[in-house]
């Protein structure tokens, strides 16, 4: 038999999916950081590439 993946809603606006599989143990630092912040991981890891973005585009978000 074969699975079809379950349909979900188009992103609204500009918004895209992505779509990025990460190890046991960076998901349960990404949680416990999230958590500590009162956000959710999606949230967290959003604001975190964002980040990361400024950095490499050589602007400063400290």
């Amino acid at each position: 038999m074969l699975a079809m993946p379950e349909v979900m809603s188009r992103p609204k606006g500009n918004e895209k999916r992505l779509v990025v599989y990460v190890s046991q143990e960076i998901f349960d630092e990404l949680d416990a950081l999230a958590t500590k912040e009162d956000r959710s991981i999606s949230n967290y890891t959003r604001n975190l590439i964002l980040q990361a973005l400024e950095k490499l585009r050589g602007g400063k978000n400290d």
